[in-house]
């Protein structure tokens, strides 16, 4: 499945450009708002892999389906981030 990952985790966000384990271009990368309420946007991402990565972590984020814009999960007591 292909899933978009947002978040207003400036650390994820960081993560995700460091240390995420799938290519990552340019046009999948969005950045969203002002200082106080930026959003970080991850596009065309794989599911499995992106669980994966996000297993354990206690960053905020919002999954959806890519295409849909479907709700698939959110972290642990978040409430979902929308774009």
């Amino acid at each position: 499945m292909i899933v978009n990952l947002v978040t207003k985790s400036k650390v994820l966000e960081d993560l995700m450009l460091s240390e995420y384990p799938g290519l990552l271009f340019e046009w999948q990368i969005k950045k969203v708002g002002d200082e106080e309420n930026k959003k970080y946007i991850f596009t065309n991402l794989d599911y499995r892999e992106l669980n994966l990565f996000l297993a354990g972590r206690k960053d905020y984020f919002t999954i959806y389906e890519s295409e849909s814009k479907r709700f698939i999960e959110t972290s642990p007591g978040e409430k979902p981030v929308y774009h």
